[in-house]
C-alpha cells in the first residue's frame, strides 16, 4: 500500500491485514484521514504479523490510536519466542485527540520495532494541510513536521506523479513549493489600427494690433 489517500472511513478500517497471505506487507507514504465512528484506528493488524513495514505515513484524527495491533495476539512479529523483531513501525506522523497513540498495544508488542514516530495533539504535530475541511490534504510551506521528514523507501514519486526531491515528505503528497510561471511570449502585432490626422487652425479674436489711433 503506497501513495494512497484514505478518508471518509465509515466501516472497518482503511487497511486490514491478516496473518499468512499478508506477511511482508508494506504500508508506505499514505495519508489517513478520520476513522470509523464505531472503531478507533485506521490500520488493524490481525493475529500473527510478520515482516510488516508501516513507514512515512500521516495519520490525521485516527481516534485513540493509529494502529490496532491487539487482535488475537499481542506478540506481533514473531514465529517463535526466539525470533528477533520482524515488524517495523517507524517515521509516521500521528496527529489527533489528546492522548492519541501510535498503537493501542505497545508494551507487550515486543516483536515490533517502534521508532522515530511523531505523535501528539499540539500544533507541533499538526501537518497543517491546505484545507482539510474541503478535502484538500496537500502540504503547505508551514507543514515543517512533514516536509523532508520521510525515509527513502524506494518510491520515486507521489500520488500525483511529482518526483521526490531529496528526502521524501511524509504522507501521499510531496510539497514542492508554490510555482510561479512567467509568460515570455511576445505580444502579437496590433491589427486594424487607424491613424487619424487632424489639422487645427488657431482662431485669433479680440486682438488689435496698431489700430492707428491718434490724439
Amino acid at each position: 500500500f503506497q501513495n494512497n489517500l484514505f478518508y471518509d472511513i465509515q466501516t472497518g478500517w482503511a487497511i486490514q491485514t491478516q496473518s499468512g497471505p499478508t506477511a511482508g506487507t508494506s504500508i508506505l507514504n499514505n495519508t489517513f484521514i478520520g476513522h470509523n465512528p464505531q472503531r478507533d484506528g485506521q490500520i488493524i493488524l490481525w493475529r500473527h504479523q510478520n515482516n510488516v513495514v508501516i513507514e512515512n505515513n500521516i495519520s490525521y484524527n485516527p481516534g485513540a490510536y493509529f494502529i490496532n495491533n491487539n487482535i488475537g495476539y499481542s506478540y506481533q512479529g514473531r514465529d517463535s519466542i526466539n525470533n528477533p523483531p520482524r515488524n517495523i513501525i517507524r517515521n509516521n506522523l500521528v496527529y489527533g485527540q489528546s492522548g492519541v497513540r501510535i498503537a493501542n498495544y505497545i508494551i507487550e508488542a515486543i516483536y515490533t520495532i517502534f521508532t522515530n514516530n511523531i505523535v501528539g495533539s499540539t500544533s507541533a504535530e499538526n501537518p497543517l494541510f491546505v484545507n482539510p475541511n474541503n478535502y484538500d490534504f496537500h502540504l503547505t510551506s508551514n507543514s515543517l513536521v512533514a516536509i523532508d521528514k520521510g525515509n527513502n523507501v524506494g518510491l520515486s514519486s507521489d500520488l500525483e506523479g511529482k518526483q521526490y526531491i531529496g528526502a521524501p515528505d511524509l504522507g501521499t503528497y510531496e510539497y514542492q513549493g508554490s510555482v510561479i510561471t512567467t509568460d515570455i511570449t511576445p505580444p502579437s502585432s496590433p491589427q486594424n489600427l487607424r491613424i487619424i490626422t487632424d489639422t487645427i487652425v488657431p482662431t485669433v479674436s479680440n486682438i488689435i494690433i496698431n489700430p492707428g489711433f491718434e490724439s
